[in-house]
């Protein structure tokens, strides 16, 4: 794994993931031709055929994500564990589905699936794939809370995501049928609400086809168009509102990815099982800025307010550019680069608070 190393290391100072830019740049730290760096980095996502010489070796990714999971838990400092499912896409060439772990307003990608994009294909298959390959690395005593958005509402999911010992908390489109326990008769999710300024929170039974025994959570803040409907299992004096806002720290995940920090959009790998060997790259790169950068905002937050699951801080500068900055730093005074240690989160506040505070059950 010595190339994942450096192919990391590359991406991690230039911000940029391509081969190219990396090679140029591991050419001219060590003075040898950039072609050969070129040519090892490219058979790094090559499959095995297309190798030169006898001990050609295919990478496969999936056998990857455990270990990542393991050495992110190793860093990681916090009684729950926020993981974010959800799609983004390379320009029109690729869709990512991510499971992400959620971090400082921002995410750590940890098991990945690449489908070509705009075609037809059935991607909840490849969702329950994902959260089955990382079912037996967390510890019993570590609190798992896996979020969705609607495009991922699937009572299959669900039950994939509790059969692991986790809480899944999935968005539902205003479509469909809701059952409270005890009663007989389904309501149309759609009217549960009467406007902005309620809240809805019971167990019951979803999907009126096939019934799903779940807690139903629905919100209505003032100011936005239509409320948040969420399914969960966790039971009602569980949930807090402010729960599934982490879901949002996913896309400012893909956005370091992409424009915010190392140009995956501009990948020219079109082949998804090349690309998802190439994410590797990115998601060991994101695991250090991301453990230099939280320990850095660590010693600047007043209180130990800012973490995990603490509402309304602004940051003004991300988790994933302070650590880089750091790093940056430290290489032009020539001093040893910081390694990982620590992945420092909050833990969730002890009393109830967030949005159920300020609204008003239906009556």
């Amino acid at each position: 794994m010595r190339t994942l190393a450096l192919w990391s290391f590359a991406t991690t100072i230039t911000q940029h993931l391509a081969s190219t830019t990396c090679a140029a740049f591991l050419a001219q730290l060590f003075r040898q031709p950039q072609q050969n760096f070129r040519q090892r980095l490219r058979e790094f996502y090559w499959e095995a055929p297309q190798k030169p010489g006898p001990q050609r070796q295919h990478l496969s990714v999936e056998s990857c994500f455990a270990p990542l999971l393991r050495w992110i838990l190793s860093l990681y400092r916090a009684d729950e564990l926020p993981l974010a499912l959800d799609v983004t896409l390379c320009r029109d060439r690729l869709a990512v589905l991510s499971l992400s772990v959620v971090f400082r307003g921002s995410a750590l990608p940890v098991a990945w699936k690449m489908l070509p994009a705009n075609e037809k294909e059935r991607w909840m298959p490849h969702c329950q794939a994902l959260v089955r390959h990382l079912g037996q690395v967390v510890p019993e005593e570590l609190s798992v809370l896996v979020l969705c958005d609607r495009g991922l509402q699937s009572p299959r999911l669900f039950e994939t995501i509790v059969a692991q010992g986790w809480h899944p908390m999935i968005r539902l489109t205003r479509c469909g049928y809701w059952r409270p326990e005890g009663q007989e008769h389904w309501y149309p999710l759609g009217t549960l609400l009467a406007g902005p300024g309620r809240y809805y929170l019971e167990r019951g039974h979803l999907f009126k086809g096939d019934p799903l025994a779940c807690t139903l959570v629905a919100l209505w803040e003032a100011g936005y168009a239509a409320p948040w409907l969420l399914m969960t299992d966790l039971s009602p004096v569980r949930c807090r509102g402010g729960f599934y806002g982490l879901r949002s720290w996913i896309e400012q995940g893909f956005r370091v990815m992409k424009s915010g920090a190392y140009h995956c959009e501009r990948l020219r790998v079109a082949e998804p099982a090349r690309a998802e060997r190439i994410w590797l790259v990115l998601a060991v790169s994101m695991v250090w800025t991301h453990a230099v950068g939280g320990c850095e905002a660590a010693r600047e937050e007043p209180c130990g307010l800012s973490g995990l699951f603490c509402e309304g801080i602004a940051r003004q500068l991300g988790v994933h550019r302070r650590g880089w900055l750091v790093l940056l730093v430290s290489a032009l005074r020539g001093e040893a680069l910081p390694l990982p240690q620590l992945l420092l989160a909050a833990a969730r506040p002890s009393t109830p608070q967030g949005v159920f505070a300020r609204l008003r059950s239906p009556p």
